[in-house]
């Protein structure tokens, strides 16, 4: 059996959010400008780039995603309770594994695929098990940030780091925050790892996002920033975790 086309799969995923829109739409009664605005969205950034491939155009959609979330400064030592790494590569895990050992207070969620193969490369950089909290059940971002909170049981005043990728930092803070769950976004530093872009990643998070937002997955159709920035994350000590990875 053929392999379907880019363009077969990239039909189906709008057809997919055209029909979650038209679910949200009949349950939340959406008014007209807000309806208008995502359909827009999905037309600009979802069909054109089924007519319009090529790298430059991958760069100009993945650029706004990856400046969302701007760093600033480092926080306290003591400041930090708990690190979550989600998954997916892009340096994520080589992330967590230098915040752990920068902060050897703070509990480490792991909410990825191969949990025990985190788990161990977070021991060989001598983290200990009672600092490491394992989900195992998490099939996607919505569901990273859901399971994670129940694990967790953050309080108050307590923060938590939250490491992803620049491009999927957007998702991943409105699925938190539709979860309650305050997190500080740490976006995994250039320094660390060359992330290219590509149309793969640009579509699949341009999409994802549209999606979340008309499943009621998250409460903004681009998250971004609120009143508390975030931190600096690119000068984090080097470790030997790369070589681990």
């Amino acid at each position: 059996m053929d392999r379907p086309s880019d363009c077969a799969v990239d039909g189906f995923a709008v057809w997919g959010v055209v029909l979650a829109f038209s679910v949200r739409m009949h349950r939340s009664r959406l008014g007209a400008l807000r309806a208008a605005s995502c359909l827009a969205l999905i037309a600009a950034l979802v069909l054109v780039p089924l007519a319009l491939q090529g790298r430059s155009l991958a760069s100009a959609m993945v650029a706004p995603l990856e400046a969302r979330f701007v760093t600033v400064a480092f926080p306290p030592e003591d400041s930090i309770d708990g690190i979550i790494a989600i998954s997916g590569g892009g340096g994520r895990m080589e992330t967590a594994v230098r915040l752990a050992i920068r902060y050897p207070k703070a509990k480490i969620i792991l909410s990825l695929k191969g949990e025990e193969w985190a788990a161990n490369v977070m021991r060989s950089h001598g983290i200990s098990d009672d600092r490491l909290i394992i989900d195992a059940r998490s099939r996607n971002t919505f569901e990273n940030a859901q399971v994670t909170r129940r694990l967790v049981k953050p309080k108050p005043g307590q923060r938590y780091i939250l490491v992803t990728s620049p491009s999927h930092m957007p998702r991943a803070m409105g699925s938190f925050r539709k979860a309650g769950f305050s997190v500080v976004p740490w976006p995994v530093s250039k320094s660390i790892v060359d992330i290219r872009p590509t149309l793969a990643v640009a579509k699949h998070e341009w999409i994802g996002l549209a999606a979340y937002w008309l499943m009621g997955r998250t409460d903004e159709l681009f998250p971004g920033p609120q009143t508390q920035p975030a931190f600096q994350s690119a000068d984090l000590p080097p470790s030997s975790a790369k070589k681990a990875l």
